[in-house]
């Protein structure tokens, strides 16, 4: 009798020590491997840039209070221009307003080299047959209606990525253009998986300076877009162009904080190495 309650006893400790084996290794394996999430390296090297890099914001909901011959819409078509080549960063949610606008805006749709869709959303795709997208390269997160469709990060040309979409939902791809002796410039959509991700994302190719675009935190609170602010910052974002889906709160906030790009339709935008970021009207 006494040999069977040892036998049990020492059988109990045995299980009792693999299960706290077990729960140690577990706990260890989660913890490092949301530490490693947490270290985000961000690049100083990028392989190539652009010399300077100018945009011009053809849609967006956001009115310009200089120019009232310009449409507002809800959406987001940004145009941006390079040495050698000009691009259309998403095209609004009708080619009726992307044409119009891009008239009065002196943008000549019929030169855009290459198109890109961040997300399959109408507000940002419906404006594509304002192009002939059938001469010209349409890059897309799946879902759109892109005629190449990213999965994963491309150079499309020295300094310029398609960035790898990441999930929202939906899928969505970001834009970086590296300026030489600036750094990043990356053009997002609406940011549906989130601004400090991408961000996060994009750091890895090369310093993320200025970003414009859609940030999707009209309905966040006060709270959150400050934590979101300070991350940023500490990924090293010192300007940010926040329209479309931003909110007044993320723009007050940056405001505060002499972070704001305060942009609008019609707003053209010039980043270089002299002169950083900055409006010029």
């Amino acid at each position: 009798m006494v040999n069977e309650t040892n036998v049990n006893l020492v059988i109990m400790v045995i299980v009792l020590v693999l299960i706290g084996f077990i729960f140690i290794s577990i706990s260890y394996f989660v913890l490092h491997h949301r530490f490693e999430q947490s270290q985000v390296t961000v690049s100083t090297s990028p392989r190539g840039g652009v010399g300077w890099v100018e945009a011009v914001v053809v849609v967006d909901n956001t009115p310009s209070l200089s120019n009232s011959n310009l449409l507002t819409a809800w959406g987001l078509s940004i145009y941006i221009r390079i040495p050698d080549m000009e691009i259309l960063f998403d095209t609004g949610p009708s080619p009726n307003v992307l044409r119009y606008n891009a008239e009065r805006l002196g943008v000549n749709l019929s030169r855009i080299d290459v198109v890109v869709l961040s997300h399959e959303h109408g507000d940002h795709v419906g404006g594509l047959q304002a192009l002939n997208a059938n001469s010209v390269a349409v890059y897309g997160a799946p879902g759109t209606p892109a005629n190449r469709v990213v999965n994963n990060t491309l150079e499309i040309s020295p300094g310029i990525y398609i960035l790898k979409p990441l999930y929202g939902p939906p899928w969505e791809t970001s834009l970086l253009i590296n300026v030489n002796g600036y750094g990043g410039i990356l053009f997002v959509g609406c940011s549906h998986p989130g601004i400090v991700n991408i961000v996060q994302n994009a750091v890895k190719i090369a310093r993320v300076k200025t970003v414009i675009g859609g940030l999707h935190l009209a309905g966040a609170s006060e709270e959150e877009c400050i934590s979101i602010v300070e991350k940023l910052k500490a990924l090293g974002v010192e300007k940010i162009g926040a329209i479309h889906c931003s909110g007044d709160t993320i723009r007050n906030i940056l405001a505060k904080e002499n972070m704001l790009l305060n942009i609008h339709v019609g707003s053209r935008i010039m980043v270089s190495k002299e002169g950083g970021a900055f409006i010029i009207n």
